[in-house]
């Protein structure tokens, strides 16, 4: 067996702990994902042809595992917003005018209603940029954390 699956079946058995840190490395789904994985005959050939001449490199190995299941993760996570997305689209029109009707019967201050209709703005024109910041470049540096804690819990033997 080689060191990447060697290195899989060790992610597998630590998501199957379910303790602190499993939990905090690993979601939902990953266990099953990891699995196949590990089973597929390609795994090995396709981390070749990422990594040419790095079956050995542990490390490289580790980062690649999680940054693979962090990518999931995302995808995942960018599906829900997409639906968020679409709902505030729908619902932005009828709270700005719920807004309005407010402001007028002196529940909101101009200043809240600015604020809610900045709000609105961007929930009408989709804009991700906040999104992406906050969602996008700092899990892919959380990451790169979790993998380096990955990495220094798997036996060093492998």
């Amino acid at each position: 067996m080689t060191l990447f699956k060697q290195l899989l079946d060790e992610a597998i058995k630590l998501a199957i702990t379910n303790d602190d840190l499993a939990k905090e490395l690993f979601r939902s789904g990953d266990v099953d994902h990891l699995q196949r994985w590990r089973d597929d005959g390609r795994a090995d050939e396709i981390w070749e042809a990422l990594h040419p001449g790095r079956l050995d490199d542990r490390v490289g190995c580790v980062v690649f595992i999680h940054a693979v299941l962090h990518m999931r993760h995302l995808a995942e996570e960018a599906d829900q917003l997409n639906k968020a997305i679409s709902r505030l689209k729908r619902l932005a029109p009828k709270e700005r005018r719920r807004a309005v009707n407010r402001l007028t019967r002196g529940e909101l201050s101009p200043q809240e209603f600015a604020e809610l209709a900045a709000f609105f703005e961007k929930a009408e024109t989709g804009s991700a940029t906040d999104f992406f910041r906050a969602n996008i470049c700092s899990p892919l540096s959380q990451a790169r954390d979790k993998a380096k804690a990955m990495h220094d819990i798997l036996p060093a033997s492998l």
